[in-house]
């Protein structure tokens, strides 16, 4: 092994942002095909433009899927390319699919490309069967069952007929939902059925734990006493009861996942209830259930332009605020301009304060390989 080719690799990953310890791991993962240390840098560098190429991945999504699965360095960009051209020829992936792909990718998905073909044409095949979907809904789900590609074919069956004996939904409806949330069959049986245990222990009857999971499967894959710990944090808000603190995850079952105990989450219903004069945090959190997983920096700014323009008038219901900025603007009669100049004066006024708890937009956080040009190594 030369070790400048070595360096030379080294460097080119150390610029798309693997840091020692992500080296390291590369550096183990030769699965029998040899080490990407052994490849000559343009060989390496292939495979970074052809990913970035083929599926759009900026230099952070190219940091994201090669740490997460090192083998896309150690296989050929031919025999990526080849892999590809053969599951695109079979499923003929195009349009939202192809950015779902891409978010496999980045989540360390990368089965569609390291599996051979044969494989990855079973599996789906297989996938297919057990969610009642047509050819050309393969076609257009590519990109989210492509999540389920790790997923042994054999355990998918008993996996999914656990999550109907649990859930209750009959298949369309479980089929949705794992179309939704990809990785409710990557969990053994054994999990599954543990944490619904516990989910029925903390809502105290299976109608009302079976109710949670239909509006919001992935309760079943958190921690297995999340949900228990968040209706705890929900009544020290202020809920009168755990069946209150259940009312309100009702009203947004994504509550029942979520890590409540972080600042910005209290922060959201101190917020709520202070903008609609409410008089109990329990009411607030009642009424403005489907806000509280909704990052002020996004929602506040609507709330003060109208506070701003419409000055003694009551807000509209909370329902308002979850569209898009366009959506927005176009069903209360604003001009999106003047909102979007607004929303960047607030943000960086009196929304300091009330979203100091909230995390930045992604555009302003700094994240591995995101800086500069995404390969330029010539020099």
């Amino acid at each position: 092994m030369a070790w400048k080719t070595v360096g030379t690799v080294v460097q080119l990953l150390r610029c798309l942002g693997f840091d020692q310890k992500k080296l390291d791991m590369v550096l183990g993962a030769s699965g029998g095909r040899g080490s990407v240390f052994e490849r000559q840098p343009a060989d390496v560098e292939a495979n970074l433009r052809w990913l970035q190429q083929e599926f759009g991945l900026d230099a952070a999504g190219l940091y994201q899927a090669c740490s997460k699965s090192p083998q896309l360095l150690v296989y050929t960009q031919a025999k990526l390319a080849d892999n590809w051209r053969q599951i695109q020829a079979e499923f003929q992936i195009a349009g939202a699919a192809m950015s779902r792909l891409a978010a496999a990718l980045r989540n360390g998905f990368a089965g569609f490309l390291e599996f051979t073909p044969q494989t990855v044409m079973s599996r789906m095949r297989a996938l297919q069967a057990l969610l009642g979907l047509s050819n050309k809904q393969v076609s257009a789900r590519f990109g989210g069952l492509a999540f389920m590609l790790n997923v042994d074919s054999r355990v998918l069956e008993p996996r999914f007929k656990l999550l109907q004996k649990l859930t209750g939904a009959p298949t369309p409806r479980l089929a949705a939902n794992i179309l939704a949330v990809p990785g409710l069959l990557s969990y053994p049986e054994a999990t599954l059925q543990r944490n619904y245990d516990a989910i029925v222990e903390a809502v105290g009857s299976e109608a009302t734990a079976r109710r949670l999971l239909s509006r919001c499967p992935q309760i079943l894959v958190g921690a297995v006493d999340r949900l228990a710990r968040n209706l705890q944090t929900l009544q020290q808000w202020g809920c009168s009861s755990t069946d209150a603190a259940v009312n309100v995850m009702l009203g947004n079952a994504k509550l029942g996942y979520l890590a409540l105990e972080k600042p910005a989450y209290k922060q959201r219903a101190d917020y709520w209830q202070e903008a609609y004069g409410l008089a109990s945090a329990e009411q607030a959190m009642l009424q403005c259930a489907q806000m509280l997983h909704r990052n002020l920096r996004t929602v506040g700014p609507r709330v003060a332009f109208l506070r701003s323009t419409r000055p003694g008038q009551p807000l509209p219901h909370c329902i308002a605020f979850v569209r898009t900025d366009a959506e927005f603007c176009k069903m209360q009669g604003l001009q999106l301009s003047e909102f979007t100049a607004f929303t960047r004066e607030w943000l960086e006024g009196e929304g300091a304060e009330v979203c100091r708890h909230e995390r930045q937009p992604p555009e302003s956080k700094q994240q591995p390989g995101s800086a500069g040009s995404l390969l330029d190594l010539e020099d």
